[in-house]
């Protein structure tokens, strides 16, 4: 079976072809049924938007990105935003990150009482 997904993954760009390069006779119909199987089910959208629903108040996303500035220096910025109530919990921007750094921006962000885990 590891022989043919190795197959399957190498010539999956002529996955219409009845034989691949390695000496396997795959046929278009065993191609589909596997990748019936592999792929996600139609409700999946439906779920993640369920899962995010129900789980907004305990949900933050956190970025931490870089931003040029007009005289050519780059600043990095770190946010967090809370999903539930889109609102921003938190938000630094230094030009020399370090770890130290970061730590302290998540404790600053996510004390011990907070709901985010």
């Amino acid at each position: 079976m590891i022989p043919f997904f190795i197959g399957f993954l190498t010539c999956l760009s002529g996955f219409f072809r009845s034989r691949c390069n390695l000496g396997f006779d795959v046929s278009e119909r065993t191609v589909f049924r596997y990748l019936r199987r592999l792929s996600p089910p139609d409700d999946a959208p439906k779920l993640w938007s369920a899962f995010l629903r129900h789980h907004r108040e305990a949900i933050a996303a956190m970025n931490f990105f870089s931003v040029p500035t007009l005289t050519f220096r780059v600043l990095y910025c770190f946010f967090v935003i809370e999903h539930g109530r889109q609102r921003i919990l938190h938000f630094n921007v230094t030009e020399h990150p370090t770890v130290p750094w970061m730590v302290q921006q998540l404790r600053q962000a996510f004390p011990e009482s907070c709901p985010y885990r």
